[in-house]
């Protein structure tokens, strides 16, 4: 089970990347986003702005579904 439990989570890092650490890193990046799109208040920095938000959303619900499986293994 042990081993199970290392491929597998090998394997996710490989195909996904560290979450929490992309997280963190969209969260500075819709942080700088913002700023950029209050002092410009152009379309194209609103239209980067939601793609950001987008994203961030889907890495957070990839979070959820990886802390939910932890705590079902435990």
């Amino acid at each position: 089970m042990k081993r199970l439990c290392s491929t597998l989570s090998k394997s996710s890092k490989s195909e996904f990347g560290d979450i929490l650490l992309m997280l963190k890193e969209f969260d500075d990046a819709i942080r700088f986003a913002k700023e950029k799109y209050i002092q410009t208040n152009s379309d194209k920095d609103r239209s980067s702005l939601h793609a950001l938000n987008a994203e961030y959303i889907r890495f957070l619900s990839l979070e959820e579904s990886i802390l939910k499986q932890k705590t079902q293994l435990h």
